[in-house]
């Protein structure tokens, strides 16, 4: 059996470690891969990751988009080269779960995904 539900959960204000620059939306797949791997070398020097990385676009003018990656944080934050300190902003998101409960019903997996 396959249940769904879905939430609505309230994030806060959060530091986080990015990079943002204006992306050809057909570069966007290489483009992000090349940024996040800009910002490994500094994660770990006093910087630890709370949370998945994001991609966060925050606008998209034409065929350009202005595209930031980033790690939530704790800690002191980066300022180095291209890699910032940000607050990821606080909000509203969606969050979906799947459970599936074997037909003997003694065991059940859930997975749950945010936004």
């Amino acid at each position: 059996m396959i249940m769904a539900s879905i939430e609505m959960i309230n994030t806060k204000e959060t530091p986080a470690t990015a990079i943002r620059e204006k992306v050809k939306v057909t570069e966007i797949p290489a483009v992000g891969g090349r940024m996040f791997g800009d910002l490994y070398p500094h994660l770990g020097k006093g910087v630890q990751c709370v949370s998945p990385p994001f991609a966060l676009y925050r606008s998209w003018e034409g065929d350009l988009m202005d595209m930031e990656v980033g790690f939530p944080i704790i800690g002191k934050g980066i300022d180095a080269g291209n890699a910032k300190t940000i607050k990821l902003p606080r909000s509203v998101l969606p969050r979906r779960c799947i459970s599936v409960l074997t037909t003997d019903r003694r065991t059940a997996t859930t997975a749950c995904c945010s936004g």
